[in-house]
């Protein structure tokens, strides 16, 4: 299946095991580490291109963007995880 590049896809992104889904701040927080690790477009940067919604109801965020978009957050969403996990190793070690 080919994909439009510029066609935009509405997905959910789950981020529970990342942060509180509730807790607007860790949320607003982590919006903006996707935004600066990708390379958008978009909206709030350049006025057209890619949103983020966080939705409480699914504790996702309903992100908005174009498929090249969405290949670049799966893969910040995955250094995130992975960067949240090594830290809590570190922290595993130090409380022994």
């Amino acid at each position: 299946m080919t994909h439009s590049s510029t066609a935009f896809i509405d997905r959910f992104y789950p981020i529970g095991d990342i942060v509180d889904p509730l807790d607007k701040t860790a949320v607003k927080e982590l919006s903006t580490t996707i935004v600066l690790m990708t390379n958008g477009p978009w909206v709030d940067d350049e006025g057209t291109g890619g949103v983020i919604i966080p939705s409480r109801n699914t504790k996702s965020l309903h992100i908005r963007a174009n498929w090249q978009l969405h290949g670049e957050i799966v893969e910040a969403l995955d250094t995130i995880r992975q960067a949240k996990e090594a830290g809590e190793a570190m922290n595993a070690i130090r409380v022994r």
